[in-house]
């Protein structure tokens, strides 16, 4: 593909960034793809397997192993093509994201960091418009279908808009450490898209995205002062989430009940359904459930109210909202071990990236604190548009920082 044509489709993915955001994100899995697509079509010659990174190995390792205990896993999967397979060939595409940046010339790459933050800026305002308006926008141009279910409708625009506060809140790493390099309107501008993001979590009732852009902030302070072990800090964090995740499980067992009580539906909800998921790792610690196991898991929970009535529901809804949980109670200790095994990888090749530029540091550690909050307490593991996003925005870093080669 023609080095004219690879920078105008990365700039019609930028273009998309936004709408495709406040619509809900999922169509992520779709401009990850044709990130992908463009970057590996950018490369002039065959692409040797041995110049593939271990980490990407011990990724697909994973991926093949997830994919494998499907063999034994009592979810019922009818697609012609079924999740594990989806998930396996979707990460291969989108990782051709990263194979962009050495086909955009350096100037192309300094107008993108500027285009990107005004994207960035676009997507945050679509959003805070649509939460203080009372979606005036979504209602304009999605309104409500005869027969639709009022309350229904509102449940699916805040998904759609809790989405976009996510999507958001890893764009906080990404946008505002460029920001910050521009001078003193930079700096206001990075100080007023964190606060603006965090406002957007907030409204939208979303402390996931709060905590998120609370610990990237974190993390990028400290990466300024001590780069290689904020980077090596915050991948251990990663593994440790991953490794110790049965044991908070069972710790919240022991989550007394008058402290349910006293916390919000949600987060009683996910202390009795990590609870749960700590019971079912010990029924098969080592092969697991299997792959999408926990949308089988059948019992009921009824500590949530809607109009202040009691509100009957299967304690798992889809996934474990937690991605640790979730790796091992459908891939067991193998599968966890073969993810941490992944993340170790990962964290000695972004070691060695931030030796040569300790700046961008600052950059990978705050992406890896907001993705990390995230994923410990929502999503779940195999969500295509959710690897979508993350790759796709964490690709974006070589492109965006300042001075790049």
């Amino acid at each position: 593909m023609r080095p004219n044509l690879v920078a105008a489709t990365f700039l019609f993915v930028l273009v998309m960034f936004a709408p495709v955001s406040h619509a809900g994100a999922l169509g992520f899995t779709i401009l990850a793809g044709i990130a992908g697509i463009a970057g590996f079509a950018s490369v002039q010659k065959p692409i040797a397997l041995t110049n593939f990174p271990i980490a990407v190995w011990t990724l697909f390792l994973f991926l093949i192993w997830a994919a494998t205990t499907s063999l034994w896993s009592p979810y019922e999967d009818t697609q012609p093509v079924t999740n594990p397979i989806k998930l396996l060939l979707g990460a291969g595409l989108f990782l051709g994201v990263f194979l962009l940046p050495a086909s955009l010339s350096k100037p192309f790459k300094n107008k993108m960091a500027h285009f990107l933050a005004f994207v960035g800026f676009v997507t945050l305002s679509l959003l805070l418009f649509d939460q203080i308006t009372g979606y005036a926008l979504i209602d304009l141009f999605d309104p409500l279908d005869e027969g639709q279910h009022p309350e229904k409708r509102q449940h699916i625009i805040y998904q759609n808009l809790s989405h976009s506060v996510t999507i958001l809140a890893l764009l906080v790493p990404i946008i505002t450490p460029r920001l910050w390099q521009e001078g003193r309107t930079g700096k206001g501008l990075a100080v007023i898209f964190l606060v603006g993001v965090i406002v957007s979590a907030i409204l939208g009732k979303l402390a996931a995205g709060a905590l998120a852009v609370g610990a990237a902030a974190l993390f990028m302070i400290i990466a300024r002062h001590w780069p290689k072990r904020a980077v090596k800090a915050v991948m251990a964090l990663a593994i440790a989430s991953i490794m110790f995740a049965p044991l908070a499980g069972y710790a919240m067992q022991k989550v007394p009940q008058s402290t349910k009580e006293n916390v919000a539906d949600s987060w009683e909800h996910r202390i009795e359904m990590w609870s749960y998921v700590s019971e079912k790792i010990g029924e098969k610690p080592f092969f697991g459930h299997g792959f999408d196991a926990s949308r089988t898991f059948d019992r009921k929970y009824d500590g949530m109210s809607v109009n202040g009535k009691p509100y009957e529901q299967t304690i798992i809804s889809l996934h474990p909202h937690n991605s640790g949980l979730q790796v091992w109670v459908e891939t067991g200790a193998i599968g966890a071990l073969l993810f941490s095994l992944f993340l170790f990888m990962l964290q000695k090749k972004l070691t060695s990236y931030v030796e040569k530029d300790s700046y961008s540091a600052v950059y990978i550690a705050g992406y890896v604190a907001a993705a990390l909050t995230i994923c410990t307490l929502t999503y779940g593991v195999w969500q295509e548009w959710w690897w979508g996003a993350l790759i796709f925005i964490g690709a974006l870093i070589p492109i965006v920082k300042m001075n790049t080669e």
